[in-house]
Parts: structure tokens; sequence; C-alpha cells
């Protein structure tokens, strides 16, 4: 059984010149996205086009609401739509058993056809293998291990809006790999960049936002049982969000952006529903090179009166920070391809083509660039907890 979707006409991020093109384009592409599904799959599953539709009316109506100052009705407008999949391991599951970073290694997730002696082992290894998270900021002084973590309470003045936050409130950003992370930070020249590896909790309850149209393609081209096809069906249904929430706006010194506001808005929602953060693929990059060394993991860091930090501060470990500078004076070596590497996405992924970055314009293969190298020598480094740094 399949379901024939083929979608290649919506890649991921979409990108406008002025804030004021963000919603009519947006619109625009819902639009086309809803006729193009309904003409491929509308007689097989009628249901599923009235919930794609219903989430783009939702989706729409949280903008509209949001620009005429109706914040609670934006809010519910997203919060509708979430609440459609809390229950769904493929969109919401704990950072180890979920599909942003575990693929379809998880037993749950896994199709039917590779359940066997011959794929085990291979998704065995995805499932065992320690995730990698780095976090990076810029500066010319050396940063302290302790102002890598999250802008402590006492600081929130400090705070700017980012795509999954608002000013004031403190959020951790972390990337799977350090390139994913320069390319957050705009693509900072080395002797500025400076990296932490991170080891976060297991249990951290994550929405997954990592869909892109050759995902939904892959997982529809040979389904074996309802519970895969429900997978494939959600995963239609959520993207019109997914689409929302991946704009980039090429206008400067804005004080306003409105391609966050959809983001920010499922933050908080998440907060409500007991979900802690949100993984997403950069929009900084083609979302079919960003998977899996470019996945963004956004965790909201509720407010703790007892402490500057998240009560959850001592279950962090992490790396003093590095220079990327110094890390190419002391090895400018590459990584070798086909070597046993300790960051996930290196070692999981060096044999395949999402082994494949987009880098200067030019298609590298990740293990052989000096962000793979300098991800295995974080990852070498002394792991320090949290809570001790801050004593």
């Amino acid at each position: 059984m399949y379901i024939a979707v083929n979608l290649n006409d919506f890649p991921l991020p979409q990108t406008v010149t002025y804030d004021c093109d963000y919603a009519g384009e947006l619109y625009k592409y819902l639009d086309n996205y809803s006729t193009y599904i309904q003409e491929k799959i509308g007689k097989e599953y009628p249901d599923t086009i009235k919930t794609i539709d219903s989430n783009i009316v939702q989706t729409k109506k949280c903008i509209l609401s949001y620009y005429n100052g109706k914040i609670s009705e934006a809010y519910n407008c997203i919060k509708n739509i979430l609440e459609q999949y809390v229950d769904s391991p493929f969109v919401v599951a704990p950072v180890d058993k979920n599909y942003a970073f575990r693929g379809s290694a998880v037993k749950e997730l896994r199709p039917k056809i590779y359940s066997n002696e011959k794929y085990d082992p291979i998704y065995d290894k995805m499932l065992n293998h320690d995730l990698s998270f780095y976090r990076a900021r810029t500066g010319v002084e050396i940063i302290q291990e302790k102002d890598m973590f999250h802008i402590p309470f006492n600081k929130r003045g400090i705070i700017n809006t980012q795509r999954f936050s608002i000013a004031g409130l403190p959020c951790l950003y972390l990337s799977t790999s350090s390139f994913g992370a320069w390319l957050e930070l705009g693509l900072p020249e080395a002797e500025y960049f400076q990296v932490s590896s991170f080891k976060i909790p297991k249990n951290l309850k994550v929405l997954n936002l990592c869909i892109q149209q050759h995902l939904i393609n892959g997982m529809s081209s040979y389904i074996e049982n309802d519970y895969e096809k429900n997978i494939v069906l959600s995963s239609l249904e959520i993207f019109p969000l997914i689409i929302a929430t991946s704009y980039h706006v090429s206008e400067t010194d804005r004080k306003f952006k409105s391609e966050y506001i959809i983001s920010q808005i499922i933050m908080q929602v998440c907060n409500e529903l007991d979900i802690d953060g949100v993984a997403y693929l950069s929009k900084r990059m083609l979302d079919y090179y960003a998977y899996p060394q470019a996945i963004n993991l956004a965790i909201a860091i509720p407010y703790n009166e007892k402490c500057l930090y998240w009560q959850r501060a001592n279950e962090i470990l992490l790396t003093k920070p590095i220079r990327f500078s110094d890390f190419l004076r002391e090895r400018i070596d590459n990584n070798i391809e086909n070597q046993n590497f300790n960051s996930y996405v290196n070692e999981i992924y060096k044999d395949g083509e999402h082994n494949e970055i987009v880098l200067a314009g030019n298609i590298e293969k990740y293990t052989m660039t000096k962000h793979s190298a300098f991800d295995e020598y974080l990852l070498k480094q002394e792991f320090y907890n949290f809570s001790e740094i801050c004593k």
C-alpha cells in the first residue's frame, strides 16, 4: 500500500523581501498546498483533507487575530491544531525517542518493512548511540561556562525576541552540530565563534517540527498497516503549521517579525500541553540538506523563583566553550570518512546521503569538514555539571 502524494513543489524555507509580504505569500503557499493535496488524495482520504483545510484556516486566523490585537484568539488557533497530535509519538515524544533526533530507529516509528534481522543492527545503533548537542555564542572575550547556559532570570531585561521565544522569557537553543549552531548565528568569523557541547535530560518532551516534503514522500511510498498510514496522514495535516514557521524575511532592522508569530505561540501552547521544547530544521538552509546536521532544539525555561536558572540545571552537563579559531590552529585536519565518531550525526549518517550539506554554495560531505572535526574535538573535552559551575 502507498499514498501517492508525491510532494515536490513545497520546499522550505520560503523567502520574502519585506515583513508585510509574509502573510500574503504564506496564504498563497497554503492554498496551493491544499489544492495539491485535494487533487492527489481527496477521494481516498476526505477526512484528512477536511483536517488539512481546518488547520490552514486556523493558521491564517492566528495571524489575522494577532495583527488585530486579539492575542488570545491567535493562541487558541494554534492550540486547536496542536491538541490533535499530542498523543502521536511521531509528533510529540521524549528527546531520546523523538523522530527529529532518532529518525525511525524508535520501534514505535520503525516501518514494519524494516523490522527484521537484516535492519535491526542498523536501527539499534541509531537508537543506542548517545545524542550530541551544541550551543554557540559569539564574543571577543572568552565566554565562561555559565554564560553558555540560558540567560538567568535576573537578567531577563536583555533577552531578545527569537524565533521560538519572546522577549524577556529565557529559552535554551541547541543544535545537533557546531555547523548548525554556526548557521543560526549568521556565519560568524572563527575567532568570535565559541561552542560548548551539551548533554541534556533524555526525558524532555519535544514537539517534532522536522517534517519536510521528502520525508513525507519516503514514509508514504510503502505502508503496511493503519499505524503507518496514520503517521503519513498526520504529517500531511500538520505540514501547514510547519510551512507557516518556515519563512525567512530579508528585510533588516525590524522591530517586529511576522514570521515569528506562530512559532512563538507554538512554544507558549507547548507550555500548557506540558511539552518542554520544539525541534525544527534550520531556516538558513534548504530543508533537504538541513537534516540531520542543522536540527535545532528550543527548550523553554520555566521561571524558577528560588534560583537564577532552570530547576533542571543540575541535569545539564556541558564542556568549556572553545573558539573555532583556537581549534583550527591546534588541529586543522579534517575527519576521515568511515572512521568511528563520537558525534551522533557524524557516526550514524557518515555513509549516506544525509552526510551532505551545503557549504559556501557547494555540496560537501559533512564528515570531511572542519566543523565535523570540531564536533568530535568538543565531545572529547571534559563535561561539567552546570550546578557545580554556578557555585
